[in-house]
């Protein structure tokens, strides 16, 4: 099951308050691409594989019959799935989804807390380990340090308010955690090779092909 949150108008909130759902969507993955012999995967039950397959089955009978309101319904039946799957590996028993599901908490607590400044200490007390254990747990799941995982998020969400509302860059960058919105500009410029303001014009101008994959824009 493949999909990208970003291009689907799901209740985002509901679903970043669930660790289990960071842990299995975000995590899980990440701990597949980086730690050499890890293999763990989400195991349905009977029931909850059948209740999955019919509703996922509901959703795309939904999206081939097109009828009005199909978007709304297909959307709605694919946010049960999410949730239903989070549930499920909230409650799995073994150490590598525990561990997965702390980190969980604490990706959990950096979308819910984004504009707000974010300690290393802060996360540790959310995870329940040390700094040293969180630093490591997030080099073998997501392959950097917590804080360069914050940076990304903010990041992201920068790009998304550009991209998606009329918000001030004074407000985009306090809204994404950069107490200052100059160096905010800075920061994206050297990240993304253009200013905030460029982004955003290149997006509205519908040119976001001109947007290389590392974000600055094409010549």
């Amino acid at each position: 099951m493949l999909f990208d949150i970003s291009k689907l108008s799901l209740p985002a909130s509901d679903l970043y308050q669930l660790p289990a759902y960071h842990a299995l969507f975000s995590l899980e993955p990440g701990i597949r691409n980086t730690a050499r012999g890890c293999h763990h995967f989400l195991t349905l039950s009977n029931s909850d594989m059948a209740e999955v397959s019919g509703t996922l089955e509901r959703a795309a009978n939904e999206l081939s019959r097109r009828q009005a309101g199909y978007q709304g319904m297909a959307v709605s039946l694919f946010l049960q799935v999410a949730i239903l799957l989070s549930r499920c590996y909230a409650t799995m028993d073994g150490m590598e989804s525990g561990r997965l599901i702390r980190l969980g908490r604490v990706t959990s607590y950096i979308e819910q807390n984004i504009s707000e400044p974010l300690t290393l200490q802060q996360m540790a007390q959310v995870a329940g380990v040390s700094i040293s254990t969180l630093n490591r747990s997030f080099h073998e799941a997501l392959g950097m340090p917590p804080m360069e995982y914050v940076i990304e998020e903010r990041f992201m969400k920068a790009t998304s308010l550009l991209k998606n509302t009329g918000a001030t860059i004074t407000e985009v960058a306090d809204r994404s955690g950069f107490a200052d919105s100059n160096f905010f500009s800075r920061q994206f410029r050297r990240r993304f090779g253009c200013s905030p303001r460029d982004f955003r014009a290149a997006v509205r101008a519908g040119s976001e092909s001109l947007i290389s994959p590392s974000g600055g824009l094409l010549p």
